[in-house]
């Protein structure tokens, strides 16, 4: 309620074409970068000041309007409120007719994604000592479990390297169309890497019976903590994703 008081007159004089709540959710949004940045530093970490060229606006319930049997959704706008047509995934088809939370307007390569947030039923209450099963992330193969289960395939490492030596000779090229197939590089191997987080995060989580507790090792500070020898296998922990994740 601070924050709002010190910045929502000030950002309103300045944008009075836009609705009150968009200004709002885009104070929320500083509000949660600043409080990230502050997290990484209490933890050690590195951190720099948190900026944004074009923040996405945040849309609720009182800014956007869903409709999923027409595929519609009404956004307020500086010019009103605008409908848009909408197309919906195949692999978010399941969620269709779920109650909508809020949503993230973000432009990408000239299109529009709306990212919504929607409400699921609670899932069963977890079973109390539950079994617990040991996940180790490797070098040879993504991942493997204590009950000698191996999830991912061998070709990503492959892959993953085949991206390391094209981006080294792009850099050592540096004219202007390899810095432009180095800005395209970088979103497909992001791209890339997310897909295998998503495919092993997933198969481990099927895997195991509900209830089941996954152990997964801390990787933290691994390339100082592991002695590897040769430039490839020191290289290689650096290649491990950083925003790995099981999925619920």
């Amino acid at each position: 309620m601070r924050l709002h008081h010190l910045t929502y007159r000030e950002t309103k004089d300045e944008r009075p074409d836009l609705v009150s709540d968009l200004l709002i959710q885009a104070r929320v949004q500083a509000t949660e970068a600043l409080c990230s940045a502050f997290d990484r530093r209490k933890k050690g970490r590195k951190v720099s000041c948190p900026q944004a060229t074009a923040c996405p606006p945040r849309y609720n319930l009182h800014t956007a309007t869903l409709k999923w049997d027409t595929r519609e959704v009404r956004l307020s706008t500086t010019a009103g409120r605008v409908t848009i047509p909408f197309v919906l995934p195949e692999y978010d088809a399941k969620y269709e007719g779920s109650r909508t939370l809020t949503a993230d307007l973000i432009h990408r390569k000239g299109k529009w994604y709306l990212h919504v947030a929607v409400e699921l039923p609670d899932p069963p209450a977890p079973i109390e000592n539950g079994p617990a099963v040991g996940e180790n992330l490797g070098l040879c193969r993504p991942a493997v479990t204590s009950g000698n289960r191996f999830f991912g395939r061998r070709q990503w490492r492959g892959i993953q390297a085949r991206y390391f030596r094209l981006r080294r000779s792009l850099q050592r090229k540096g004219t202007r169309s390899a810095q432009r197939h180095l800005r395209r590089l970088t979103g497909k191997v992001n791209r890339f890497r997310c897909d295998c987080d998503h495919v092993l995060s997933r198969r481990s989580v099927d895997s195991v019976d509900y209830g089941t507790v996954i152990v997964v090792e801390n990787l933290t500070h691994i390339q100082g903590r592991a002695k590897q020898r040769g430039r490839q296998s020191r290289r290689r922990p650096h290649t491990w994703s950083r925003c790995t994740t099981i999925a619920p």
